[in-house]
């Protein structure tokens, strides 16, 4: 991880902490050394994302921290997306996974491979904190800005 990537990831553990983690892996037509198709891949995936999180605030009816980042896989690896979400404190856990997966399930790119877990500190780690550089592992330049809720910037930007 480069220093202004991990500076960015060391300011948002700082400033928010998320309670969810959901992993969605999309359907694609990945050839080799197809740039244009990666590109492709990488913009469905941006605007499936972005769907969910719409769909998934309405049927709640609120709005919360939401910080999607996009994988461009790679040989065996498919495409997909990391959210790290920061539940509002009237919105529990199991009911937000429960619409979450309704809202994947019913999207056309998505894979039958998503999942969402709990955000928990163990033994003494920060969950958060575990969570927000496992997703950033790829830099800044992985967030999906019209997926998320908000703006990160790295120093020196």
């Amino acid at each position: 991880m480069r220093k202004n990537d991990y500076d960015c990831a060391e300011a948002i553990v700082r400033r928010f902490k998320f309670t969810a983690l959901a992993t969605i892996t999309f359907k694609q037509e990945r050839r080799l050394n197809d740039d244009h198709v990666a590109r492709m891949d990488r913009q469905i995936a941006e605007e499936t994302c972005g769907a969910i999180r719409d769909r998934v605030f309405k049927k709640l009816k609120c709005q919360f921290r939401w910080l999607t980042t996009i994988e461009n896989g790679g040989g065996e690896k498919k495409v997909h997306a990391h959210m790290a979400i920061e539940l509002p404190t009237h919105v529990s856990f199991d009911e937000f996974k429960n619409v979450f997966l309704d809202m994947c399930s019913r999207m056309d790119w998505v894979h039958e491979r998503y999942e969402c877990v709990p955000v928990t500190d163990q033994g003494g780690e920060c969950g958060n904190r575990k969570v927000i550089f496992y997703i950033l592992k790829e830099g800044v330049d992985a967030i999906a800005t019209s997926a998320s809720t908000f703006q990160v910037r790295s120093a020196g930007r």
